[in-house]
Formats: C-alpha cells, structure tokens, sequence
C-alpha cells in the first residue's frame, strides 16, 4: 500500500531525527530534529512521541521514555464499546431449538 508523499516525507524526517541521535551520541541532536516537526495527523504526532521514547531509551534515560509514554495521547479519543449491553452473550436458545426435531409426522 502506497502512502501519500507527505507522509513518507514526515517518516523520512522522524527517522531522520533518532538516526541523528544514534549517530551522534546526542540525544538533543535527535529532540532538536524532531521539536521541528509539525504534526498534521493524531498518527504523526504519535511517531514523533514514539521517536522521542526511542531516543530517550537509547541514551538510557528509562524513566523519561516511560514518563513520556505513559503520559498518554492529550486528546484521548472514546473507543466505542465492542459488546452491546442489550445482547445477551451467548444467545439465549428456547427449548424448541434445543430439543431435536422429528423429521417424520409420526
């Protein structure tokens, strides 16, 4: 599946930026990369909070990278429920579709 020049082009410069930090042994070198970045998409702006995860976990900074990430997306969005509450689960089957059928009119 192809995606859109634009963004290939973000992923480009989100790897650009933890490239850059690995390479250099900076990891400000990699947040100053992506500081630049400007997000145009809830699917960019989490690459650039995973990329920033990364390259904190890279330079051994854990607690920040785990801080980061479990500050949590600022607009959390409401997943439906997967289950109807008015469903019974399993269906309820009646004793006439329980008991076998006679095939003959005997």
């Amino acid at each position: 599946m192809c995606r859109p020049p634009v963004a290939n082009t973000f992923e480009a410069q989100v790897l650009r930026a933890t490239l850059l930090a690995r390479q250099q042994h900076r990891p400000e070198a990699g947040m100053a990369a992506l500081q630049g970045l400007k997000p145009a998409s809830e699917e960019q702006r989490q690459m650039v909070v995973v990329a920033r995860a990364q390259i904190l976990r890279h330079a051994k900074r854990f607690n920040e990278a785990y801080r980061l990430l479990d500050k949590g997306p600022s607009k959390r969005r409401k997943i439906p429920p997967t289950c109807s509450t008015t469903t019974p689960w399993p269906p309820r089957a009646s004793a006439a579709s329980i008991l076998p059928r006679r095939i003959c009119g005997a």
